[in-house]
């Protein structure tokens, strides 16, 4: 119940600590991590030129990321695959950076 000061009917507080007791801490951080950290950190990714460096460097952080999130300590020598399987995900940064160049360059072809 130490939701109730935040919410305004007991059916919302009800949901929501029903919510939070289903999800694991890392499932709760992978959440934010997709829908907030991501967006932030890819601004104005449409209209960046990427270099093979630059897409290492991209991949490097969505690794250190789910790394963070596990709590995993570079001295562990995890596999990136073993980390990926571990949150159940795939590699989607890239991806995602290409979706969004491609829909932004489908506007500017359309002006």
């Amino acid at each position: 119940m130490a939701l109730n000061h935040l919410c305004t009917r007991y059916s919302t507080c009800h949901y929501i600590e029903h919510v939070v007791a289903q999800v694991s801490r890392w499932q709760m951080h992978s959440l934010v991590f997709l829908s907030n950290l991501t967006n932030i950190f890819l601004y104005a990714s449409e209209t960046w030129t990427l270099r093979k460096v630059d897409i290492q460097r991209l991949e490097s952080y969505e690794m250190w990321i789910w790394r963070r999130l596990m709590k995993i300590s570079w001295t562990e020598h995890r596999s990136n695959q073993d980390v990926l399987d571990m949150v159940d995900e795939n590699r989607s940064l890239m991806s995602t950076i290409r979706q969004r160049q491609k829909n932004w360059l489908g506007h500017v072809l359309r002006s």
